[in-house]
This record gives structure tokens, C-alpha cells and sequence, in this order.
């Protein structure tokens, strides 16, 4: 097992081990796919696309680096 897998299979373990103390976890949580919350997010990531491109056009470049973080990051953590 790589380290990066070793270190992925650690945080979901210390999340389990936390919640089931009743504790706020603080690691990875495993959930099953949700499509619906997954189309939410693509919207929400159209809808922050369009601000990209409003404040590239009007020369606020240092906001839409800023959204362009936040679309690339809702797409990427989408994959349906």
C-alpha cells in the first residue's frame, strides 16, 4: 500500500473511531454516492463559472483567480 494510501485509510479510521465516541470527527468520512447533491454542486459550480467569466471581463482579476479556485475545486470533487 502506498503512503498516500496508508495515510487516506488512517483518516477514515480516525473519523470512525471519533464519531463513535460521539465526538466531532475530524478526519475523511466514506459516504455513499448522492447524485442529487452531486447536480447541486455542478450547478453551483456553473453559477460561479459565470462569475469567473463577469469579473475576468470587467478586470477584477484578483477576485477571479479567487472563483476560479472555488469552480475548478466543485467541479473536481463531482465525478457523476
Amino acid at each position: 500500500m502506498s503512503k498516500a494510501s496508508n495515510h487516506v485509510k488512517w483518516c477514515l479510521d480516525k473519523a470512525k473511531k471519533e464519531i463513535g465516541k460521539g465526538e466531532q470527527h475530524r478526519g475523511l468520512v466514506q459516504v455513499m454516492p448522492n447524485k442529487e447533491l452531486a447536480l447541486e454542486h455542478l450547478a453551483k459550480a456553473e453559477h460561479n463559472l459565470g462569475a469567473f467569466l463577469y469579473n475576468k471581463k470587467g478586470g477584477f482579476y484578483d477576485w477571479t483567480i479567487s472563483i476560479g479556485f472555488y469552480v475548478m475545486y466543485q467541479k473536481k470533487t463531482n465525478k457523476y
